[in-house]
């Protein structure tokens, strides 16, 4: 009997939650049989295995902790391999993101997606045996309904999963995933639609000197488009049409009385506001009169 006859071990993903996988290797002539003992980093046994054929997959606890696996492969004969291994258990990360939400025929927050982002190994099936997940609604304001993912793709780093056209509620998704469809839930909730409402308070100016305003928005739908509509006196150079920014530059010199400003949101309502502009020394707040004619008003 000549040797050595090659025995090894490297990590692979595990499609079972809570659990990790290693794949061990033997060179056809070892001597059988052929044992394979899974250690933790503290060097506590977690299993010992009984491998035929080339290649093996066994499924051992994972660790709750960062460490290297120690892996002894053995044969018949008493020879031995160790390797040292980085543990890939199945990934259950995700994140929920909630677009949309407009008014609508499905009500004040109808039209809004929820979108599930899960990871590569979890849910994307990117290998280990591990399929695509699936994930739907089991209920919606304490009331149990079955509702499918409209459809899941693979966005080059995470599965997506889309719910579309959900109305206001509180709702629970299920997912299922790994190749015993392990089972987590997470809750989501599609707030009623608040219009968009310029919240500052006040425009001063310092004597004739340059000054930025920055305005603010509360509730409305982002991303959200700024255009400053008019100026008392009129100022061509400050009608520069929508932007994104929510700050806004005033020259030095500009003996402006009134700006009138409109902020539009995603669903296309608008909010429209008079600030006066007053040039005190001390730079004193000052009260702000809103255009009740124009807010709240979809554009069109």
């Amino acid at each position: 009997m000549r040797y050595p006859y090659k025995s090894g071990a490297s990590a692979l993903p595990s499609c079972i939650a809570g659990q990790s996988a290693v794949a061990v290797n033997y060179n056809p002539e070892t001597p059988m049989p052929w044992t394979t003992r899974v250690f933790w980093p503290n060097d506590s046994l977690v299993g010992t295995y009984q491998s035929s054929g080339i290649y093996w997959l066994h499924n051992f606890p994972t660790y709750p902790n960062p460490g290297m696996i120690k892996v002894i492969t053995e044969d018949g004969c008493g020879k031995r391999d160790t390797s040292y291994i980085n543990q890939v258990p199945l990934n259950t990360g995700r994140r929920i993101e909630i677009k949309g939400g407009c008014p609508g025929p499905l009500g004040e927050s109808g039209n809004a997606d929820v979108l599930l982002y899960g990871n590569a190994n979890g849910y994307g099936g990117q290998g280990g045996g591990v399929s695509v997940a699936s994930v739907r609604i089991i209920k919606k304001d304490s009331t149990s309904v079955s509702i499918p993912q409209n459809y899941t793709s693979w966005d080059g780093t995470e599965q997506v999963f889309y719910f579309t056209n959900l109305a206001t509620g509180t709702y629970v998704l299920e997912s299922s995933l790994g190749c015993i469809g392990y089972k987590i839930y997470d809750t989501v909730t599609v707030k009623p639609y608040v219009y968009p409402l310029q919240e500052q308070t006040h425009i001063t100016q310092c004597g004739t000197n340059a000054f930025a305003f920055k305005d603010s928005v509360t509730g409305g739908i982002a991303p959200f488009t700024l255009e400053i509509l008019e100026t008392v006196p009129l100022i061509t150079q400050l009608l520069t049409g929508p932007q994104s920014a929510n700050t806004f530059l005033i020259p030095p010199g500009t003996g402006l009385d009134t700006i009138k400003l409109r902020v539009i949101d995603a669903c296309g309502n608008a909010h429209v506001k008079n600030f006066p502009v007053s040039h005190l020394a001390s730079c004193l707040p000052l009260d702000v009169v809103g255009d009740q004619e124009k807010q709240n008003q979809p554009e069109g």
